[in-house]
């Protein structure tokens, strides 16, 4: 007698599961990297936008106390804004993402530092003061505030300065009308896509004049 052999192997029914449980393991697995990655960049942003507002922060506040010098508020000849403290001169344009090859709304310097200059009320447009200054945002960065306010009549001062990471269209304005300027303050990242590529930190320091 022959024996009849009997095959045995998975029907349509299981593979249909076992293909649906693996493409939905395969879809989580896919959405934890996305994520992890998202949090990747965020960090790595919020970490250079952190870096940056300190480095000004400390610039400014090492001029106060100990330039031995008040703190003149200069406006330049275009639309450049000025602070002279301590013979050394801050030129900054707000709310301009720095590019090296600049695309308007963009500008090629938002915050440059000149050393041993005689402050007046006007100061040094950002073209003139590049040639002997010190760039202080760097490339796809744009400073979003700098306040320097004295406290009362005191030897205080109080610093502050923001940084921001990224294109302006992953920026939000206060109008809602895209156009990031002075009057849209403070501006902040969108929470949609590409947001992990956004970035800002604001650094508030008292800083007490030492030299007079």
């Amino acid at each position: 007698m022959s024996k009849q052999l009997r095959q045995k192997g998975f029907t349509i029914v299981e593979l249909m599961i076992a293909t649906s449980v693996f493409s939905v393991i395969l879809l989580i697995m896919t959405y934890g990297i996305l994520q992890i990655s998202r949090t990747y960049y965020k960090g790595i942003g919020l970490a250079r936008t952190q870096e940056v507002a300190r480095t000004i922060s400390d610039e400014i506040g090492q001029s106060i106390q100990f330039g031995g010098d008040s703190v003149v508020m200069a406006q330049a000849l275009d639309t450049t804004q000025g602070r002279c403290i301590g013979g050394r001169e801050f030129s900054y344009l707000p709310y301009r993402q720095v590019a090296q090859s600049p695309i308007a709304p963009q500008a090629r310097h938002a915050m440059v530092v000149r050393d041993n200059v005689a402050c007046g009320a006007t100061a040094q447009p950002l073209a003139n003061a590049d040639a002997t200054g010190r760039e202080l945002v760097p490339d796809r960065m744009r400073l979003t505030a700098l306040s320097i306010t004295r406290v009362g009549t005191s030897d205080l001062y109080d610093v502050q300065v923001g940084v921001g990471y990224g294109d302006t269209s992953v920026f939000t304005d206060r109008n809602g009308d895209g156009q990031i300027n002075g009057s849209d303050a403070p501006i902040e990242c969108r929470n949609d896509r590409g947001s992990q590529f956004c970035a800002t930190s604001e650094l508030n320091t008292v800083v007490q004049k030492r030299v007079k």
